[in-house]
């Protein structure tokens, strides 16, 4: 597995090439439906607070991907890019997970393809109390590293801001279950976990890859103002 971090005020530029899985992770302050434009994949595909969106890309996707709200709303993201012949195409998620406390917990995901070796992400957004200085989530799952997060900058008023985060695992397993996240405050939250397999773990009813070792991974975050967001 090859990671690059970034840090706490750089955004990591992506080398990104045809064939490469980019999964992002959408935190709205609001309740919406979400468009996203480039042939994404509306993972989640449903009115909420959390998003999840990936693609395989094909190479047209120009520099920017368009991710159109149903309601004006502040947000905050997270994306991660799987270098392309190194994954098991579609990845698979678990179901949404939800609490108001501070532990946000996902819940367990049983990949189709059985024991393999595995990256798991870790996700959850909450309602955005704190500013964005990488301090309102204390700590990731037991286990889980490359702890990433981002909020909409604003501390203090959680009905109109909101906060992301994640972190990922490798192992291998026929599923997971990650212990909790903590965070500063007691707020409402929406967690999933999510499993990127090798090659030839492809569900069935996808054709598997060739075999050709570890999952190359990247990741990045961002925050935005209402209205309509570009990647």
């Amino acid at each position: 597995y090859a990671l690059t971090t970034a840090g706490t005020t750089s955004t990591p530029t992506f080398t990104q090439s045809t064939g490469d899985l980019v999964i992002i992770g959408l935190a709205t302050a609001q309740s919406c439906t979400i468009t996203p434009g480039d042939s994404f994949q509306n993972w989640t595909n449903a009115a909420g607070t959390l998003h999840l969106l990936y693609k395989e890309l094909v190479g047209s996707e120009g520099g920017d991907v368009a991710i159109t709200t149903s309601v004006s709303t502040k947000s905050s993201a997270l994306a991660y890019n799987i270098t392309a012949g190194t994954f098991a195409s579609p990845p698979e998620k678990s179901t949404v997970a939800t609490g108001t406390d501070t532990g946000p917990n996902p819940d367990v995901v049983t990949p189709a393809g059985g024991t393999q070796n595995y990256r798991w992400i870790a996700m959850f957004e909450s309602a955005g109390e704190e500013g964005d200085d990488d301090t309102w989530c204390n700590s990731a799952p037991t286990s889980f590293t490359n702890l990433i997060q981002k909020t909409s900058s604003t501390g203090g008023l959680p009905a109109t801001n909101t906060c992301i985060a994640a972190a990922d695992f490798a192992s291998s397993a026929s599923s997971m279950n990650p212990a909790a996240f903590n965070t500063d405050q007691s707020l409402l939250w929406h967690a999933y976990t999510i499993a990127i397999g090798p090659p030839g773990a492809a569900p069935e009813g996808h054709p598997a890859g060739k075999r050709l070792g570890g999952v190359g991974f990247a990741h990045r975050g961002h925050q935005y103002g209402s209205g309509r967001m570009v990647w």
